[in-house]
């Protein structure tokens, strides 16, 4: 795509220019995914605000995948580099959550025996995007909004697993309720 000429002191001439690169900056910011080494940190510190879990770095993670290996196995190295045990499992292993504190599911993984596994296990659960807090099916989620990370929480799932966000926290989410 070629851009039009950008003119400093023609204010008029140059609405395709900035109307083209917001255009441009939509697109990117839709398709753009919040990396997962940015959902990693995120997540280490949404566990900061839990006061169910303990501040030690001993709680354990999993991470249920479907289809995202590769994505899964990055987020289990982040974690680990920040000091959590983790380790990633496939959404046909349900014996594997047992002995976590909290699961990270994929979208392929949002299997209806492995969600149950994980509520009955009292398990905080997080997601990758903003739909599976919306739906229920996990309690937080690290999505985008305006082009940015963001953090959603839907507070009856995270209720319901046992565990209590600060409210530090929950003002900077969009939290349903």
């Amino acid at each position: 795509m070629t851009l039009p000429e950008y003119h400093p002191g023609r204010v008029g001439r140059n609405r395709p220019v900035l109307g083209s690169l917001l255009l441009l900056l939509a697109l990117q910011a839709s398709a753009m995914p919040v990396p997962v080494k940015i959902q990693a940190v995120l997540i280490v510190k949404i566990l900061l605000f839990d006061r169910a879990l303990p501040h030690d770095h001993s709680a354990r993670f999993v991470i249920v995948y479907g289809d995202e290996r590769a994505d899964a196995r990055e987020l289990e190295l982040a974690l680990g580099a920040a000091g959590f045990a983790a380790k990633t499992v496939k959404v046909t292993d349900l014996e594997a959550l047992t002995g976590a504190e909290a699961a990270v599911f994929f979208p392929h993984a949002l299997g209806a025996e492995a969600l149950l596994a994980a509520q009955r296990a009292k398990m905080l659960t997080f997601g990758s995007e903003p739909q599976m807090v919306q739906n229920g099916s996990v309690g937080v989620a690290v999505g985008e909004s305006d082009g940015k990370p963001h953090i959603f929480v839907n507070l009856k799932v995270v209720h319901a697993s046992g565990h209590d966000l600060a409210s530090e926290l929950l003002n900077l989410a969009t939290v349903i309720r």
